[in-house]
């Protein structure tokens, strides 16, 4: 199973536990090309996003957010980050018609 990773900088070294069947990854230039690399990887399966706000907002941005499965946790360290700051935010591709 590929798993791929955004990241500002890849790691010098293996990922611990990669082997000949779970491989890692690590996409710098974004949001989008990581997902794309992802849906080849993984042809008519689904692909799932696991990650922290930022990385959701970006998937909403971009419109490429299908579902979201949000676990919340009862204990927040330091000010955290809101999902929408108060305000919806849609895809720039997002059509109220549909």
């Amino acid at each position: 199973m590929p798993i791929f990773v955004l990241t500002h900088r890849a790691p010098e070294q293996v990922a611990r536990g990669e082997n000949d069947q779970l491989t890692f990854s690590f996409v710098t230039e974004g949001i989008v090309q990581v997902i794309e690399q992802a849906k080849a990887a993984a042809g008519d399966k689904d692909v799932t996003v696991v990650g922290g706000v930022n990385t959701i907002q970006q998937c909403i941005r971009a419109g490429l957010a299908d579902e979201l499965h949000i676990d919340l946790r009862s204990v927040l360290l330091g000010d955290g980050l809101r999902y929408s700051n108060g305000r919806a935010t849609r895809p720039a591709n997002w059509n109220r018609s549909e």
